[in-house]
């Protein structure tokens, strides 16, 4: 080395490059220092943030790279129950989430037979009690006859008696007058007997007529209750099962053995539905008239998300109702803005000198020339103040 030597960094490339320098000093370099980006530079020497990294950027996703700066459109799904005899069952889901499967097909089907077993323990109650019932009758009648045969004998008894009073009467009317006291307390005691005879007549006509009356009941009873087992043994998969739905996303089977359409069966709650899924992710949507469903299946689980909770829902019998929908769009639809292309939006690309190199504004020298150029094709000359 001597006097006429200059050191400084003779790479042009470098951010310190000196064009006068005759011996190599340090170079600095602008450019990502970050080892986690796919832009990673191991010559920088200072961070020009610029670092990116390409990968999956949803949250929810299967794949999601937490380091990653933009979307590569590599995200599979969100995870997901992807085993077939599971209700939860997602054939769509990005990967297996095993805390997502909860209840079998199975063990569906063993809670709709317990709800079977239950009815028909009710029908056995029905019989049984229609049973008792016509065993009760059956006791009445034979009291009622026997009270019946009782009364006929007392009247024919009274009769007899009375019969032979009134031929005392004859006797007596023949005796002299100082009997006539005695005869007429035979009378008094003929009356007060034939009065006893009417009293109890009127006592059988009232059992008779309670008697009817407690036939007819039975009877009526007995239809009844004949009427409701006969359904119960026509229709054993038809009953009524309550669902109580609550608000957001709810799960429930389809429990009437014949199929029906979809719109016709939810028209009671279609104003609290926001949208209802079948196993294969065709959808109901009333805001958008999109039936994708078409008719429900019997033994098939659906999905149901609701506004509000509704108690107590059980599927009508539409008797094959059908209800064709005009396809619509919601006005919070027509409503929403439209996203600005990113072309539209004027951002600065990069900064060079006016050799072509790229530079940051804030350390160059006062005075130099530099180029702003702009996305949108615009080009601003500046001087460095």
């Amino acid at each position: 080395c001597d006097e006429f030597e200059i050191v400084g960094c003779q790479d042009v490339l470098a951010l310190n490059y000196d064009y006068e320098a005759t011996d190599q000093g340090i170079c600095e370099y602008l450019g990502c220092m970050e080892v986690w980006a796919d832009n990673y530079d191991s010559f920088a020497t200072e961070n020009d943030s610029s670092c990116f990294r390409l990968g999956c950027t949803a949250p929810n996703d299967c794949n999601y790279d937490f380091l990653a700066t933009e979307d590569d459109g590599s995200c599979i799904g969100y995870p997901g129950c992807t085993e077939e005899f599971y209700l939860e069952y997602n054939p769509s889901a990005g990967c297996h989430a095993e805390y997502l499967c909860q209840s079998t097909w199975l063990e569906a089907f063993d809670s709709i037979q317990i709800v079977s077993n239950q009815l028909e323990n009710e029908n056995n109650i029905y019989l049984d009690s229609i049973s008792l019932l016509n065993s009760n009758y059956q006791v009445l009648v034979q009291e009622f006859t026997e009270d019946v045969a009782t009364l006929n004998y007392t009247i024919d008894t009274l009769e007899d008696v009375v019969e032979l009073l009134f031929d005392d009467i004859d006797i007596l009317e023949n005796i002299n007058t100082e009997i006539l006291f005695e005869n007429s307390y035979y009378l008094d005691s003929i009356q007060g007997l034939y009065i006893n005879n009417l009293s109890l007549q009127n006592e059988i006509l009232s059992n008779a007529i309670e008697y009817n009356y407690m036939t007819d009941s039975l009877l009526m009873l007995n239809d009844q209750l004949s009427s409701d087992y006969q359904e119960c043994i026509d229709n054993p998969v038809n009953a009524s099962i309550p669902i109580d739905l609550i608000v957001g996303w709810n799960m429930i089977g389809y429990t009437l053995a014949f199929p029906q359409d979809a719109v016709a069966t939810f028209q009671e709650i279609t104003d609290i539905i926001d949208i209802v899924k079948n196993n294969v992710a065709d959808v109901y949507w009333p805001e958008f008239s999109f039936n994708g469903i078409g008719d429900l299946i019997p033994g098939q689980g659906y999905q149901i998300r609701v506004k509000e909770e509704y108690p107590s829902f059980t599927y009508p019998d539409t008797e094959g109702q059908r209800i064709e929908l005009t396809p619509t769009v919601p006005q919070w639809a027509i409503d929403m803005e439209v996203e600005m292309h990113p072309n539209d939006i004027r951002a600065l690309t990069k900064v060079v000198n006016m050799l072509g190199q790229e530079v940051n504004p804030e350390t160059q020298p006062k005075g130099s020339v530099l180029l702003y150029l702009y996305n949108d094709a615009t080009v601003e000359k500046k001087l460095v103040e």
